[in-house]
């Protein structure tokens, strides 16, 4: 269930965001330009900034770039403008960035640490200028772009639709970094094995639908209750499995010009959890003391098992939280000692000095340390010089804003980003399992989950290296009176969702049971091969119905046939001129390219069951004895022509017994009897 919905649409937090002042302040920066083909940076400073916008979150970071490069008097020269080599390749562009305040606090003992951000750029465009510095002609570059952590600009274009079986969610996410993305798991469930993760991101989706993996991730984080937090000290990323008690940092009241205190909407619903599954149909609220009669919210859950309600329902009520208040600080200047988001601010250290500047503590802010989740920065310069005569040290002017924003430390919100949804199921075709009989037996066979003893099915995906998956086993589309549960290597179509799966479709039909489509028959098909089996047809012959029931056995036959003015009862090897029954017209259908007992030595099936037969786990088939040789694995559908049922009436055969060999026979033997 996704958490990430109490705050969504905030009128009067955005309006408190746009009144924050605008001061005019000199900042020193050093930017570091480069690409993967051109390693060596290239050095900007303040002077060559027009403007710039840092959105810096406790999940990682976005902004924007101007910057202003002057070349020499040939106007496509590119003696002084290496930017203009990196824009025109197609390389990725690697940006590091410092900024800070040209001033010494009286208060600071030691030099304060730059705000520094290192991101990757998403975008970037240019306009070329001319203009004239005395009889000089001097041309000059306007460069614009954009940039956010690794984590956002590599993986929200990574779409990979992939699955995963015995593998935790930390081996996933390590599966899919690059070298410019480090994660770090300091909470161990992300390190629990699961039976399966799917990742099924598809960018041929519509653009509210085109979740990427790092949607997916954020989506996964949030319905797990985890944190996703970056250190841009030390440029890492972290799941936390909650909130680690910030580090209790010290501001310069001086530097503030206001704090506002937010309170937002509060829920005023009943939240209900309903299990639909009609043998333990539940209702369940969960509790709100705030609620307005009336207001609901119900959350539909389908599950026999008590135990998977009874989580379900705790998840739910650890995520429905009432919202904590929040703080927004407006600055007048620039910080005289930079921080960064996931640190904390313990305003009772400062009363005194907030109280000497004029600046009133929210109550609830001075109760309890607050963790700062978002700083705003951003900055227009109103320099006119557009020569690189200044070596950074010298300040260049802006015209900027500063907002932070804080929350209470106690606060449970996680603070996710905001992300796309992923659309499961993802459709795509496996292979039923069975380890019952040979490999020609196209047998049934269901594995009890340990978790639960409920029967499952296992699903082989061709797709993904014969990865095998369970899925529940039950009736499907079909009918409950009709047990008819899938066989061996049926082909099938599963609905993959990210920790489940589903079968939806069955997509061909078994071997022989297709009929001439000039007979309009229809078949029905039990047993474990075609020459072990029992079939009921009913087809037409010279345009009247014919009904038969046929059991068969290898070369041993039992047939009852209906067609117009007779009726066939036979027992035993057919006489001669009667085909129905024999060995000419069957075929055995192994799959081509599959071995021919998969699960044979495959690993363990997700969720602990082991790969080898369960007893009293199979079907109610069990094998009986056989009177001929077992048929070895093919490989490949035979071609022996199909032949019609005989059309001729006898209403009085008699009983005949098969006379094999003694090593087996290969064909039928033909005893001899009234024609």
């Amino acid at each position: 269930m996704a958490r990430n919905t109490i705050r969504e649409d905030r009128p009067l937090f955005d309006a408190l965001c746009d009144a924050a002042k605008s001061y005019r302040e000199g900042l020193i920066f050093r930017i570091e330009l480069s690409s993967v083909t051109l390693p060596r940076p290239i050095l900007l400073s303040g002077h060559n900034v027009i403007d710039f916008d840092l959105d810096l979150r406790s999940s990682g970071f976005s902004g924007s770039l101007t910057i202003l490069v002057s070349d020499s008097a040939e106007l496509q020269s590119d003696d002084r403008d290496g930017i203009i080599t990196m824009f025109r390749q197609k390389s990725m562009l690697k940006l590091r960035m410092t900024i800070q305040a040209f001033r010494a606090d009286q208060d600071l003992n030691i030099p304060p640490t730059p705000i520094e951000v290192n991101g990757l750029v998403t975008e970037s465009a240019l306009t070329e200028h001319v203009a004239k510095l005395g009889n000089d002609l001097l041309s000059y570059r306007r460069y614009f772009l954009r940039f956010a952590d690794p984590a956002q600009v590599l993986w929200r274009q990574h779409f990979p639709c992939e699955l995963f079986t015995q593998k935790s969610l930390r081996q996933v996410i390590d599966a899919h970094r690059t070298t410019h993305i480090m994660v770090e798991y300091p909470d161990l469930d992300v390190g629990i094995v699961q039976p399966m993760i799917f990742l099924g991101c598809d960018s041929e989706h519509r653009k509210s639908e085109r979740a990427s993996f790092y949607d997916l991730l954020m989506w996964r984080l949030d319905e797990m209750g985890k944190v996703w937090q970056y250190d841009y000290t030390r440029k890492v990323y972290q799941i936390h499995g909650i909130k680690p008690r910030p580090t209790p940092f010290d501001i310069i009241p001086h530097d503030v010009d206001r704090i506002y205190a937010y309170y937002p909407s509060y829920p005023r619903y009943q939240k209900n959890v309903l299990n639909d599954f009609v043998s333990a149909v539940q209702n369940r609220p969960i509790d709100n003391i705030d609620k307005v009669l009336g207001i609901r919210h119900d959350h539909l859950f389908n599950t026999e098992i008590q135990s998977e309600f009874e989580s379900e329902f705790q998840k739910r009520t650890k995520a429905f939280m009432m919202p904590r208040p929040e703080f927004l600080i407006h600055y007048r200047t620039f910080p005289s000692k930079p921080y960064f988001p996931n640190v904390g601010v313990d305003f009772q250290l400062d009363l005194l000095d907030f109280s000497a500047e004029d600046i009133a503590i929210p109550f609830e802010a001075q109760r309890e340390l607050c963790r700062v989740y978002r700083i705003t920065l951003s900055g227009r310069s109103d320099e006119t010089d557009i020569r690189q005569v200044y070596d950074g040290l010298v300040p260049a002017k802006f015209h900027c804003h500063t907002i932070v924003f804080l929350e209470l430390a106690s606060d449970p919100e996680l603070r996710i980003p905001p992300y796309i949804l992923p659309k499961y199921p993802v459709a795509i075709e496996g292979r039923v399992v069975s380890e019952v009989g040979t490999s020609t037996e196209e047998t049934y066979q269901f594995y009890p989950d340990p978790r639960n003893m409920l029967p499952k099915y296992k699903v082989m995906i061709p797709l993904f290296a014969n990865q095998i998956i369970t899925t529940p086993y039950h009736p499907n589309t079909i009918p409950g009176q009709f047990y008819f549960p899938l066989y061996k290597y049926e082909r099938i179509l599963v609905e993959l969702y990210f920790d489940r799966a589903e079968i939806c479709q069955f997509r061909e039909w078994r071997a022989t049971a297709q009929l001439p489509m000039e007979t309009q028959g229809d078949q029905l098909l039990l047993g474990k091969t075609p020459i072990n089996r029992t079939s009921v047809q009913h087809s037409y012959e010279n345009e009247k119905p014919v009904f038969e029931i046929e059991r068969l056995n290898q070369f041993d036959s039992e047939l009852v046939k209906i067609a117009e003015g007779n009726l066939l009862l036979q027992v035993g090897i057919p006489p001669v001129g009667v085909t129905t029954g024999t060995l000419v017209g069957r075929k055995i259908v192994v799959p081509l390219g599959m071995p021919a007992v998969p699960p044979t030595g495959s690993p363990p099936l997700p969720g602990g069951v082991p790969a080898t037969t369960q007893p009293g786990t199979s079907g109610p088939r069990p094998p009986g004895p056989q009177t001929g040789p077992q048929t070895g694995p093919q490989t490949g559908p035979q071609t022996s022509p199909q032949t019609s049922p005989q059309t001729s009436p006898s209403t009085t055969p008699p009983s005949s017994t098969p006379s094999p060999s003694p090593s087996g026979p290969t064909t039928p033997s033909t005893p001899r009897g009234p024609q």
